[in-house]
């Protein structure tokens, strides 16, 4: 008998090692607050895990006034449906800032075709692949659906 792995996804988001805030509402007794939380991102298809999609390790910072008891960050598994369903902002990359007119590639193309359709500010993600926070804005056409060259060379 044959055993079939399922194939791994890839990080499309290109997300990894970046330092993200995290809001989402939570309602209690007829009011609404906006949790936020700040984690960094790990890319970890390899992971021991209960769901095959969950890539995404988030280690989120403890925050202040929780139990002496609680050290160290909270682990916690997600994938990125989930994680594109919430408000997220990068504040801090772990990519290295790209000079001034570097070309674009095939994966940082798709990337940011993945982040503007979940909603993410284009600063956010200008930040989160290395580039200028307006680079996204002046580069608008290409990161189009329909816009069919993934060749860095077209203007």
């Amino acid at each position: 008998a044959a055993i079939v792995a399922e194939a791994e996804p890839d990080d499309v988001a290109m997300l990894d090692g970046n330092t993200i805030e995290v809001a989402w509402p939570q309602t209690r007794e007829c009011v609404t607050k906006m949790r936020k939380r700040v984690g960094t991102v790990r890319y970890r298809p390899k992971q021991q895990r209960n769901q095959f999609e969950n890539v995404y390790l988030i280690e989120f910072e403890r925050r202040p006034g929780t139990s002496r008891t609680a050290k160290g960050p909270r682990l916690r598994k997600t994938r990125w449906e989930k994680l594109r369903g919430r408000t997220y902002v990068v504040l801090r990359s772990a990519v290295l800032p790209k000079p001034a007119r570097t070309r674009y590639s095939p994966e940082e193309i798709e990337a940011v075709r993945v982040r503007l359709e979940s909603g993410e500010t284009q600063a956010s993600i200008g930040r989160g692949i290395g580039r200028m926070e307006g680079a996204i804005n002046r580069q608008a056409k290409r990161f189009l659906p329909g816009y069919a060259p993934l060749s860095t060379g077209d203007g």
